[in-house]
């Protein structure tokens, strides 16, 4: 029986030529493989373009489905002219949905390379601090937006309609569920969207940190855990000393004990707590916890991650009380009271207001 002939080597380059085709036909949502077969070139326009428009590239939208954007928008001539200027460019995968100030008629090339631009991409990036109340969050979001604060206002007069967990609080306060962090933020989004994702994010970082799970072992309940990370956010600034501040906290509260926290009346009064006076600090209020026992019927301000993480683990100890000792922003921990006398004695000799 006769042997077969070998499969001459241009056949092969052929057949591997045309695989690969295909495999970038599929890669680009098809349009390669019709560019292939064509004797046609591809429409171009030439250049960088003039005058701008925006564009919008819908979540999921293959590179074909761009090009098709792109072209329907006039910003390149034909979807071809896109796909071959991609098609060498790895970078095109990582385009982001969202809204993109291109040119009109610019070259494919041209195109592939402003849209890769991150400058290209519109949004609103906003910063939340950690420790800013909801009603100073709400100020910031319309600050850096073009959105009223009385639609943020509005929204959030409405907290049900933002995803808040199912253990968020009967008095329909948003304060301590605005997770600071920064937001990018598309053109034409509302503010009861930019809530629905601060929330999110809020309930994002309470999953990992097990808020919900973790409260019965500090024998709170997730919104009471919430309303102590709140003030542990507002004591202390090194970052160590959040789990030593939530110890105090809980040790006060387990002996019965005031937690003497300035800030939570301060933040009814809507003050710095800097601003307190002697008659402000005698003011009867459930917020007052210098002259009231337990916590505050509120968080006090948006803490965060580091803070919930130190009222959901306290350090282990004994201490009641803690003073500033240097200007680094270090606190001295102690379980003596004779010891706090003394070490806010130095605190205030070395001017760090400690009065």
């Amino acid at each position: 029986m006769p042997g077969r002939k070998g499969r001459r080597p241009l056949a092969i380059l052929v057949s591997l030529g045309v695989i690969a085709a295909l495999v970038t036909g599929i890669f680009f949502g098809g349009r390669a493989i019709v560019g292939l077969f064509s004797t046609e070139p591809a429409a171009d326009y030439s250049g960088q373009g003039s005058g701008t428009v925006e564009v919008e590239i819908p979540d999921g939208a293959s590179t074909a489905a761009i090009a098709d954007v792109l072209v329907d928008n006039d910003v390149v001539a034909s979807a071809e002219s896109f796909l071959a200027a991609a098609s060498g460019n790895p970078d095109v995968m990582t385009i982001q949905p969202g809204v993109y100030q291109m040119r009109l008629q610019m070259s494919g090339e041209a195109a592939v390379t402003l849209i890769l631009d991150p400058a290209a991409r519109l949004f609103d990036r906003v910063t939340i601090p950690e420790g800013y109340t909801a009603a100073r969050t709400l100020e910031v979001l319309a600050e850096q937006t073009e959105i009223p604060l009385a639609d943020f206002q509005a929204a959030a007069d409405a907290p049900d309609q933002l995803g808040l967990p199912a253990w968020k609080p009967s008095n329909g306060s948003l304060e301590g569920f605005l997770y600071p962090a920064t937001y990018d933020i598309e053109p034409g989004t509302n503010a009861v969207s930019i809530l629905t994702t601060i929330v999110a994010q809020f309930n994002q970082v309470a999953a990992e940190t097990g808020l919900e799970a973790s409260a019965e072992s500090v024998g709170l309940t997730p919104y009471e855990v919430l309303t102590v990370a709140s003030m542990v956010q507002s004591e202390v600034t090194v970052e160590a000393e959040r789990p030593l501040v939530g110890r105090v906290i809980y040790n006060r509260l387990s002996q019965g004990e005031r937690l003497g926290i300035d800030a939570t009346l301060a933040y009814e009064l809507g003050i710095n707590g800097g601003e307190l006076t002697t008659e402000a600090l005698n003011t009867d209020s459930p917020y007052n916890t210098r002259t009231r026992a337990g916590l505050p019927p509120t968080p006090i301000s948006n803490p965060g991650q580091p803070s919930i993480f130190g009222a959901l683990n306290p350090a282990p100890g004994d201490f009641l009380y803690y003073v500033l000792q240097n200007s680094e922003g270090e606190h001295f921990f102690t379980a003596s009271y004779d010891e706090f006398l003394a070490a806010k004695a130095q605190c205030e000799a070395a001017g760090l207001g400690c009065g």
